[in-house]
């Protein structure tokens, strides 16, 4: 058994997409924009951003959260730069050094989902 998904609710796709490919540099497999999901495949397992319906409390709670997803980066503080030149409020955590030895920052989507950046 291996994870394939990870799902990722935000609520406006074309935000998202800028994010996810113009500043995480990840390249779109799927496009189901017309259908409210994009796929990305980052490694081993797929990305899968997908716009709720902001009116239904339920999904909302779904947009905005921790997302508990850690992408690897050999340079963190190059990306969180590049983050920063792309929306200066994005970084909710800066680089800093880990008691396991590594390196971790938090970012915000536009969605106001944080994800996680690791430097071993």
């Amino acid at each position: 058994m291996r994870i394939d998904s990870i799902r990722v609710f935000v609520n406006d796709l074309d935000n998202a997409r800028i994010f996810y490919e113009k500043a995480l540099g990840l390249e779109c497999i799927s496009d189901g924009s017309e259908e409210g999901y994009l796929v990305y495949r980052p490694g081993d397992l797929n990305l899968i951003l997908e716009t709720v319906d902001l009116s239904n409390t339920e999904e909302a709670e779904l947009v905005g959260r921790f997302t508990g997803i850690s992408f690897h980066h050999e340079n963190i503080a190059a990306i969180c730069h590049t983050l920063k030149a792309f929306d200066p409020d994005c970084i909710v955590a800066e680089p800093s050094e880990q008691d396991w030895g590594g390196h971790m920052a938090h970012v915000s989507d536009p969605s106001g989902n944080i994800v996680t950046f690791v430097e071993y």
